[in-house]
């Protein structure tokens, strides 16, 4: 709070921070961010990744969820932008702790959220991934999941056939191919007047 030192605020919280880390004291870190977006969401912007990155060299994807849920959390005081991260490293640990109902969940969250363009340009990569990385099940599940929402865009049905033809062509299920390339050709032909 010395004049003399405010321009040099965000530099001494990012060092806090990364001294609480490097302490680990994950938690204490996290605790500070938290109650920093409250009362000077600039200086808890500059350290945003901060916990997830350390998370991550930990390689710990249930911290990284853990932490998503807790800057979620704090709803409409966690700027848009960076919520939309936040959903995507969320959902993006879920998948890789092979939870799928932590998954269905995040999806949920990502679909309420998120304009339709925006979930499915999170989500298509994401699932695209889990189908490339030999996650057929739980890509099937999840894009089941998907599927069965009931929403007015048809960008998430969209996003469902194209996602369910790919899974089929990766596990050569040969018998499931012309049900899904049919679905997939009517979903992406466009209406005769």
């Amino acid at each position: 709070k010395t004049p003399k030192y405010s321009a040099h605020k965000a530099t001494f919280f990012s060092q806090k921070v990364d001294l609480l880390l490097a302490q680990g004291h994950d938690e204490a870190a996290g605790d500070l961010i938290l109650a920093t977006w409250k009362s000077e969401p600039q200086l808890a912007r500059s350290v945003f990744d901060r916990l997830y990155n350390y998370f991550q060299q930990q390689n710990n994807p249930a911290a990284v969820h853990a932490w998503c849920k807790r800057l979620l959390d704090l709803g409409t005081a966690l700027p848009f932008d960076l919520r939309s991260q936040a959903l995507n490293w969320q959902l993006t640990a879920a998948l890789a702790l092979k939870d799928a109902a932590a998954a269905q969940s995040d999806i949920d969250a990502i679909m309420a959220q998120l304009k339709p363009e925006e979930a499915t340009a999170l989500l298509q990569p994401a699932l695209t991934r889990l189908i490339d990385a030999g996650q057929h099940d739980l890509a099937t599940r999840l894009t089941r999941h998907i599927s069965e929402k009931k929403t007015s865009s048809p960008l998430y049905r969209d996003l469902a056939v194209t996602l369910s033809l790919r899974s089929v062509l990766a596990t050569s299920d040969w018998q499931a191919f012309p049900a899904a390339f049919q679905a997939c050709a009517a979903q992406h032909t466009p209406e005769r007047p």
